[in-house]
């Protein structure tokens, strides 16, 4: 039964993840970081949920190397 729940956690996660960065997650929390005028407590936020990004594997870490060459 843990095995199952685990799987569908998982699953959850990765559909949540693609679809995030489908819309164009990480671009937009990489523009968060950059703004001036954004609140300090909103750039921390976007750095935790890019770093849980990049900790979900390669790609992702790819996918964010990538999206800062967009904006630079």
């Amino acid at each position: 039964m843990e095995e199952n729940a685990f799987r569908f956690v998982c699953d959850c996660r990765h559909k949540f993840l693609s679809e995030f960065l489908e819309v164009g997650g990480v671009l937009t929390l990489l523009e968060i970081i950059g703004l001036k005028q954004a609140k300090e407590v909103d750039k921390g936020r976007s750095l935790e949920l890019l770093l849980v990004v990049a900790n979900s594997g390669r790609k992702y870490k790819e996918l964010i190397c990538e999206s800062y060459g967009k904006i630079s």
